[in-house]
């Protein structure tokens, strides 16, 4: 019987990480046109043969996906295509989809004299009938050619029969136990035993020899079988492994992730190795694919012994091994341990794996969400500045908005209590008439959700369309806004009266995007916005865009735009996609991001994203709510290839404070509103029109 080959499980801490990466949705499209298949063909099937374990499945994705349904034109071209390398691609192709048109040809180039090509047969031969093959499949286990043979080893482990398979066990044991063997012949035969039954093992000694083809070649097998390789010693060769300098920085690199995975100790080696991209893809790992933590306090303990070498990622200065480790611990498990010395910091580590601190990001966000709501439900309504940036109407109308998308019920003292003032108190300014407008929507749609006859529905219907309609009215000719709004109700607010010409004046991004959030949170609960309103912030966000891709501030007058910042950017992409969609309530989002503002701006957020903390800017707060706002909107999992919502969920639980709040530039209510705000994933999509037929709906 064969050993199962189902990936080993990982810690219970990645598990629970994978839980929340999955509930994030993810939309993808097309942001430039792929070359055609003819034109990528050749060089796809070559990846598919690769020595990397990681290109080959990439690979043979790829292939897959781009291959579907035009089997018929592959055909076509393995039988007809002028071209020789078009025709044998076409060939391995097919047979790399399990087409068995491929047969004929594919046997007459696992003749090719061509090493490379006769690599790509190899590889495809096991996707396409290893069985029939197994003859060849073994004589190819003795070519001279290093890529050959790891590929009819992988083409071998692929019989699917334990009878067909009965044979080819019974002849590599023989070439195994062979005495006086070439170790590259008996490492060959090792290797399909390998694959066969997972016996990493098998190929641990060829990790200790003198003969630098022989460790490379033992390297590359054990990195493609993804299980550990399961001895008391494994830590040690593979060590040994990464010290051996004669070997080729590439395979150095493929074992690096591999060891990154399995085997801890053997990170403290590649952790300083001479090669800058050894020791970032170790660093990558860790951070991701921590398997073993007791095992890891250990290394930290070792990586800060006297005389430990400082760890340099390729990033800036280094510090010791184990101090970097620890930093990253920390930070996986998401949250802020007390004490600054470095045996403080990996105590509280300890007790965590022990159980005695959260071990996993849901239940530490969990519970960072329960305390920052209480220290919000503490103060909401009262009135006061203090402490915070804002008014006390703007912000008790953020309050009671995150309050609701927190879950509280609408019936909540505190909620009343917020809700007194926004029904009693004009907004003053545009921030604050935006923030109004979420919060009484969020509470009537709470009333409307239930039915809820109560007069209070009405009184808060009839506001949120009067603060409404000051928002609208408060527009810029060009799109967007400033930070005066309008009047409401036949009243004037004291800043409309020391500046009466103000409507006509300039205009930013960071107000347009509250009062659009604002305008969208009032259509989605009936309240009317003119289809106009759209038309303009839509004009807007098309003419503000930097040559770059980014979005500024504040746009130049004269059609020029400066430098664009995250925040912005990503309130800018998002303030577009409502605009669109809410002019055309056919239109999906998928469809609005096909736009070029959309790929132009997300490409720029992923080249300041991939070399910046997930938290940066003038105030990471602010940053972080503008991210969620959009990845939400847009439906994106990942920027730059890095989850958003993990790290920055790390960051905020982190950074945390005693009290259960957030404290930044914008002061601890409004830094606190925005923190709860990122960790709800509040922000949605909903498909609920608006009295003037308009949709979509972004709550």
């Amino acid at each position: 019987m064969r050993v199962s080959r189902e990936r080993p499980q990982r810690s219970s801490l990645w598990g629970a990480i994978a839980a929340v990466v999955l509930l994030a949705p993810s939309v993808h499209f097309a942001a430039e046109p792929q070359p055609p298949l003819e034109e990528a063909l050749p060089r796809l099937v070559a990846a598919c043969a690769s020595e990397d374990p990681q290109v080959r499945r990439d690979a043979v994705a790829r292939l897959r996906e781009r291959a579907e349904g035009r089997e018929p034109a592959l055909v076509a071209l393995a039988r007809g295509a002028t071209d020789k390398d078009l025709r044998r691609a076409a060939v391995c192709g097919l047979a790399l989809l399990g087409r068995p048109e491929a047969f004929p040809e594919l046997e007459s180039l696992l003749e090719s004299p061509d090493d490379a090509w006769r690599q790509v047969a190899v590889e495809s031969a096991g996707f396409a009938g290893p069985a029939k093959l197994r003859g060849r499949l073994l004589r190819l286990l003795r070519a001279t050619h290093r890529g050959t043979r790891l590929a009819a080893a992988r083409a071998l482990g692929r019989i699917p029969e334990a009878a067909d398979l009965e044979p080819v066990v019974r002849e590599l044991e023989a070439r195994r136990e062979a005495v006086g063997g070439d170790p590259i012949q008996r490492l060959a035969a090792c290797h399909v035993l390998a694959l066969v039954g997972e016996r990493a093992q098998l190929l641990e000694a060829f990790l200790c020899s003198d003969r630098t083809e022989v460790v490379e070649e033992a390297a590359l097998a054990l990195a493609g079988l993804e299980c550990p390789l399961d001895s008391p010693t494994a830590g040690d060769t593979l060590a040994r492994a990464f010290g051996a300098r004669t070997l080729h920085v590439e395979v150095l690199r493929i074992l690096a992730r591999y060891a990154v995975c399995f085997h801890p100790k053997a990170c403290f080696t590649a952790l300083v190795h001479p090669d800058a991209e050894v020791r970032r893809i170790v660093v990558d790992g860790l951070d991701r694919q921590l398997s073993d933590e007791q095992f890891v306090v250990d290394l930290i303990r070792a990586g800060q012994a006297p005389g430990a070498k400082t760890l340099d990622d390729g990033a800036g200065a280094g510090r010791t091994v184990g101090d970097r480790i620890l930093a990253w611990l920390l930070r996986v498990t998401a949250a802020s341990p007390h004490g600054n010395s470095f045996e403080d910091r990996l105590a509280w580590y300890q007790r965590w794996l022990v159980g005695a601190a959260p071990k996993t990001l849901d239940e530490a966000v969990s519970k960072a969400i329960e305390r920052g709501v209480t220290f919000l439900k503490t103060w909401v309504g009262d009135g006061e500045r203090a402490p915070s940036r804002g008014t006390p109407v703007g912000v008790a109308g953020m309050a009671v908005y995150t309050l609701m998308k927190c879950g509280e019920s609408v019936d909540t003292p505190q909620v009343q209590k917020g809700l007194d003032l926004l029904l009693a108190e004009p907004p003053e300014g545009t921030y604050c008439a935006g923030l109004v407008c979420m919060g009484l929507a969020s509470a009537l749609e709470k009333y409307q959700a239930r039915r809820d006859p109560a007069t209070r529905a009405t009184v808060l219907a009839v506001r949120l369309q009067d603060v409404a309609d000051a928002l609208a009215a408060s527009q810029h000719p060009r799109g967007g806004w400033g930070y005066q709004v309008r009047p409401i109700a036949g009243r004037r607010t004291q800043a409309a009266q020391a500046a009466p010409a103000i409507f006509s004046a300039g205009f930013d991004l960071s107000c347009t995007q509250f009062a659009l959030l604002g305008l969208r949170a009032a259509a989605n609960v009936g309240s009317r916005v003119d289809r106009s309103v759209w038309q303009r912030a839509e004009q807007l966000y098309s003419h503000a865009q930097a040559k770059d891709g980014g979005f500024p501030y504040r746009p130049d007058d004269g059609g020029e735009v400066s430098a664009g910042s995250p925040s912005m950017t990503a309130a800018g992409l998002y303030g577009y996609l409502i605009a669109r969609t809410s002019l055309d309530e056919k239109l999906s989002i998928a469809t609005a991001k096909q736009a070029a503002v959309y790929p132009r701006g997300w490409a720029w957020l992923e080249r300041a994203y991939a070399v910046r903390t997930p938290a940066w800017g003038g105030d990471p707060y602010y940053w972080l709510y503008s991210l969620e706002r959009l990845c939400m909107v847009a439906g994106e999992a990942r920027i730059a290839g890095r989850d958003w919502y993990q790290e920055g969920a790390e960051w905020l639980v982190g950074a945390a404070r005693e009290d259960g709040s957030w404290k930044g530039s914008y002061g601890e209510r409004v830094d606190t509103c925005f923190a709860l705000l990122f960790l709800r994933r509040a922000f949605i999509m909903t498909v609920t029109p608006s009295k003037d037929g308009h949709e979509p709906a972004a709550k």
